[in-house]
């Protein structure tokens, strides 16, 4: 019984060892680029982080693209 325990912890070992470390992300293919320049905007924080709060009664500052917007994590 403690010999089978063992196989089967060691077949879990290299099969864990066996699998991809990391995997590659690609933001863009190789036909087309996103400039992301145009699409970032600087909101200063007065005396104190921003809360929900401020964020919603400051909603009218954010620029929402609708058609075309790869969304990237940024919005």
């Amino acid at each position: 019984m403690i010999g089978k325990f063992s196989v089967i912890r060691w077949l879990l070992l290299l099969t864990w060892l066996s699998l991809p470390a990391h995997a590659g992300v690609h933001l863009y293919d190789g036909e087309q680029t996103q400039l992301l320049a145009d699409n970032f905007a600087i909101q200063h924080e007065q005396s104190s982080p921003f809360t929900i709060s401020d964020i919603l009664k400051r909603r009218h500052e954010f620029i929402y693209q609708a058609d075309n917007n790869p969304n990237y994590g940024f919005s």
